[in-house]
């Protein structure tokens, strides 16, 4: 096994055993537009990846500044592996219960094992 698969499992080793404080949401994923020129409407349409355990962590104060991070803005933890047939994308959505918060930005760690989110409630 190489270094990236070893931090891709240890990652979600580590969300696997987190206990309560990961949650379980559904990722949803921006697939394109479908346009209904009769009506004169577009929908966004998505492809869903349920059950995804994903840790969620507050910025801290002096990251805040209003415009690119919000206070109410939060970072997704999830590790790749659970998303692997996806690149998260700023159309992409997240569920959580029943809310739903909108990708923001998006990072990940050098080896691709973990995704940050940062997500925005509408």
């Amino acid at each position: 096994m190489g270094r990236r698969a070893d931090l891709s499992a240890i990652a979600e080793s580590l969300l696997a055993n987190t206990g309560d404080i990961a949650e379980v949401i559904t990722y949803r994923s921006f697939t394109g537009i479908v346009e209904d020129v009769a009506a004169g409407t577009s929908t966004g349409t998505f492809t869903d990846i349920a059950d995804i355990k994903a840790i969620f962590v507050a910025f801290d104060s002096r990251q805040i500044d209003g415009a690119a991070i919000r206070s109410q803005d939060e970072m997704a933890l999830i590790p790749a592996k659970n998303i692997a047939d996806v690149t998260p994308g700023l159309d992409d959505l997240i569920v959580r219960g029943t809310d739903t918060w909108e990708v923001v930005r998006v990072w990940s760690d050098p080896a691709l094992a973990l995704w940050k989110i940062q997500v925005r409630r509408p």
